[in-house]
């Protein structure tokens, strides 16, 4: 999930929440508030204890686990939900989120090109623009009004909260000023520079690659095939979840994505990494299956510490003084395997090209002799596969 920095108004909150990361629930479930979503702990468990796919070193195998013993077949596509082409998960612009179906088969973008129809069942993901989004517009054309303003904690005030809205609005940022307020020009061009530097910052971390993309004008319509910006018809929707029929205005949709049995281009995933998880007691899983000619990026931040190493401290890249773990990988590095083939470092930054099919796994290096005594701390470690062009 992306956090902005904390602390905006209510209104700005209901309308930012459409960036949070898509719930992917049954058909027709109406799923919890952002503000309900698990903790680190909730979804890792106590840092203070192993997390529960760690296997030990005394524990075996169980037959037919197909985890510890190394076989990935549990996540074939044939084992796999099917996909229902026509669910789609809505993001309203006052915070629900609700899974369902729309009434019309088809939307309608007019661009300057024409008007194209676009089936349901061909749409990834949709992000009305602020043309569709009246009250988020006036929102920012508000604050940035008062960037110029004669009153120091006016303007200071309305910088906090055009930041706190995040990379989105680096567009409308750069479409407004230029009337000769030097106050104001002075605060969209640090503001500019600011949320750019964030936008680099959280670039990696993001978990859905459209959350830090500037918001346009008009309506953005990812297909599986390519992407539209235009206005979307029809701008009234029926949409029967399993709670009934809502009748929605487009303005009322933050964004609307659908699952798909298509790959996505891309794909992005962040873990946290405890110190318990060392390789000796088993590899923990990313959950992504890369293909041999995909490209991967993994990035880690962090550190773990040995109190019985005279609290020797490492970052992901390892540290000399807890010794080797194999081929010059000191202990204490970010290791990562694909499927059963060999492990190597990752360290802090690493990017290569898959030579190899299967599911991408990460763990802590650490020498042999010194398994038994125990890390604290860990590594919050993000990926980013950019699957191969298939011609």
């Amino acid at each position: 999930m992306i956090m902005y920095r904390a602390g905006t108004t209510t209104l700005l909150m209901s309308l930012i929440v459409g960036l949070l990361w898509v719930t992917r629930g049954d058909a027709g479930q109406v799923a919890q508030p952002a503000s309900d979503a698990p903790s680190i702990r909730d979804t890792f468990g106590d840092p203070g204890k192993p997390p529960a796919d760690v296997k030990s070193d005394e524990k075996k195998p169980e037959d037919g686990d197909a985890e510890a013993s190394g076989d990935e077949s549990v996540e074939d596509e044939a084992d796999k939900e099917p996909v229902d082409p026509e669910v789609v998960f809505l993001h309203l612009s006052d915070g629900t989120r609700v899974a369902g179906k729309l009434s019309v088969d088809a939307i309608e973008v007019d661009t300057r090109f024409g008007s194209l129809s676009i089936p349901i069942t061909k749409i990834r993901r949709l992000q009305p623009g602020l043309d569709s989004n009246p009250d988020l517009d006036r929102r920012i054309g508000e604050l940035v009004d008062q960037l110029g303003s004669d009153e120091f904690a006016t303007r200071e005030s309305a910088h906090k909260e055009l930041l706190q809205l995040g990379p989105v609005v680096l567009n409308e940022l750069g479409r407004r000023g230029g009337d000769g307020n030097a106050e104001r020009d002075r605060h969209l061009k640090k503001l500019t520079e600011e949320l750019r530097s964030l936008a680099e910052e959280m670039e990696f971390e993001a978990e859905d690659e459209y959350s830090l993309q500037p918001l346009r004008r008009g309506d953005t319509v990812y297909t599986t095939s390519f992407s539209v910006v235009g206005t979307i018809r029809p701008q009234k929707f029926k949409f029967n979840s399993r709670y009934g029929q809502l009748a929605l205005n487009l303005a009322d949709i933050y964004s609307a994505s659908r699952d798909t049995d298509d790959e996505e281009d891309e794909v992005r995933k962040a873990l946290r990494l405890e110190g318990t998880n060392v390789v000796q007691r088993g590899m923990k899983s990313t959950g992504i299956r890369v293909h041999k000619g995909d490209k991967v990026l993994i990035r880690a931040t962090g550190k773990v510490t040995m109190p019985q190493r005279n609290n020797y401290t490492s970052t992901p890249e390892g540290h000399a003084n807890l010794g080797t773990y194999v081929n010059n990988i000191y202990s204490g590095a970010l290791v990562a395997q694909i499927g059963n083939g060999s492990i190597f470092k990752a360290g802090a930054n690493h990017s290569f090209v898959a030579k190899e099919n299967g599911v991408l796994k990460v763990a802590i290096a650490m020498r042999s002799s010194y398994v038994r005594y125990a890390l604290t701390g860990g590594y919050n470690v993000a990926v980013r596969v950019e699957r191969r062009q298939k011609h």
